[in-house]
């Protein structure tokens, strides 16, 4: 039996600004920022259940994201 595991994912401006939108929005989270050892990648879930990766665009911030 084979599983399959797809993520979308997402590069914003302000990781901290969409992180607060999507809260504002209620939207339902998979993983916050501040959840777990990962502090620079969030997921949310979209309307049919898959993981939506959010992470900061790096050209915005003039540093590496890892």
């Amino acid at each position: 039996m084979l599983t399959f595991f797809f993520v979308k994912g997402v590069s914003v401006d302000n990781l901290d600004a969409a992180c607060s939108r999507f809260e504002s929005l209620s939207v339902n989270w998979k993983k916050r920022l501040a959840d777990g050892r990962m502090k620079n990648v969030a997921f949310v879930l979209d309307p049919d259940g898959y993981w939506v990766e959010i992470v900061q665009n790096e050209r915005f911030t003039g540093k590496d994201n890892f």
